[in-house]
């Protein structure tokens, strides 16, 4: 409607570019996707792929991670351990990007619009028809409403996940850290309080996120749209910016590969995201990168160059990654695939063999009695998994 306005009052555009950081990104990518012709191209600052998988797998496995520490204090750890177990550069970025960013999961205690007066606000015992200010009550026309309770139907599953697998693997941690984490991670009930259990996906909701292009799939509009991935990189020092990770931009590039064997239409810059006089801050104007950006876009566009090079880069030993080096999230050591994308995982027996330690019979039966379905099996396609199903969805 923009763009058709904008035309409308002022005559043809050449270009119609997507700018913006963080949530401005969480909108560009999958539009451009989606619905191909609206934006032409992309600067996509502090970038995430989308919401829905990229974004709140990261900020809830942070959320139950830390929860899970601070009532487990009898289990001994170090910060070596905590960050190996993570994935995160340090024991701090838990609650950096937890329990401030979860909070959009949450019905229960969350947080509302200041339009909206408390007293029309959700309370489970208070006020159990009140409006409900999560991501998925929120999204409730794409995910649809649970019969049961009239609530949106949720997405979010950690069922089967192996936290702390890649450390355990790597003798990072021990064999009683790791089961014990399992054991007791927990997950979010409904409302996105803190059960024992492990939260289970709705299947339909899976699905509808999927078909629906909640989780971008980038091979689609995407495929033909060129991206300058810009990012003020803020993984390293500590900072209350860590939740705009680096290897959100790799999850979005590994996409694009899955789907188009090439990520010729992305190029990230990177720079030191601290604040001035340090840095330049998040996503600043008075970055000359980024103003650049805009300008290298608008060249881009005009003659539309071709990389040839499909190489990974996400750890390589490039002289970005040794400035900027990007991490890891709890459910990529657990095995998740870099493109963070699946929502609930297909479950297998576990397989001792798999393991690097080697468990006693009584440690393989408390292993049995955490996962008693099986375990995450990600050398396949999640539950329902699925590209997008087709372009210009409505809801």
């Amino acid at each position: 409607m923009v763009r058709a306005r904008f035309i409308e009052n002022f005559g043809p555009v050449e270009f119609t570019i997507g700018y913006g950081c963080s949530g401005g990104t969480e909108a560009g990518h999958p539009i451009a996707d989606e619905y191909p012709g609206i934006l032409d191209g992309l600067v996509m600052g502090c970038s995430f792929p989308e919401v829905v998988a990229a974004m709140v797998n990261n900020i809830t496995d942070a959320d139950i991670f830390n929860n899970y520490l601070q009532n487990r204090k009898t289990v001994t750890r170090t910060d070596a351990q905590i960050e190996a177990a993570t994935g995160y550069p340090t024991v701090t970025t838990l609650t950096t990007i937890g329990a401030p960013n979860a909070i959009r999961v949450k019905a229960q205690g969350g947080t509302c619009n200041a339009i909206i007066p408390k007293s029309d606000q959700y309370d489970a015992k208070m006020n159990p028809t009140g409006i409900r200010c999560d991501l998925y009550d929120h999204l409730v026309n794409v995910f649809g409403r649970d019969p049961k309770t009239g609530f949106a139907r949720r997405p979010l599953d950690n069922v089967g996940v192996q936290y702390g697998l890649e450390a355990l693997n790597m003798g990072a941690i021990s064999k009683q850290q790791f089961l014990d984490l399992n054991q007791n991670i927990g997950g979010y009930d409904n409302d996105g309080n803190y059960v024992t259990t492990r939260t289970v996906g709705d299947i339909v909701a899976i699905d509808a996120a999927y078909d629906n292009g909640r989780i971008t799939y980038g091979g689609l509009g995407l495929k033909h749209t060129p991206i300058i991935d810009y990012r003020g990189y803020v993984d390293q020092p500590e900072n209350g910016n860590e939740v705009h990770s680096r290897f959100h931009s790799f999850s979005m590039r590994q996409r694009l590969v899955d789907a188009n064997r090439n990520f010729d239409n992305q190029v990230m810059l990177v720079e030191n995201g601290q604040p001035a006089p340090v840095g330049n801050g998040l996503f600043s104007d008075t970055s000359p990168i980024l103003s650049h950006a805009l300008t290298q876009m608008d060249e881009w566009l005009t003659n539309l160059i071709t990389d040839p090079s499909n190489a990974s880069v996400y750890t390589g030993a490039t002289t970005c990654n040794q400035l900027y080096p990007a991490f890891s999230t709890p459910r990529m050591v657990a095995g998740e695939p870099l493109e963070n994308n699946v929502l609930k995982c297909r479950l297998k027996p576990i397989n001792l063999h798999e393991y690097k330690v080697a468990f006693t019979t009584g440690e393989v039966a408390q292993l049995k009695k955490i996962f008693p379905d099986g375990v995450c099996d990600y050398t396949v396609l999640g539950v329902d998994q699925s590209p997008t199903d087709g372009t210009w969805q409505f809801f």
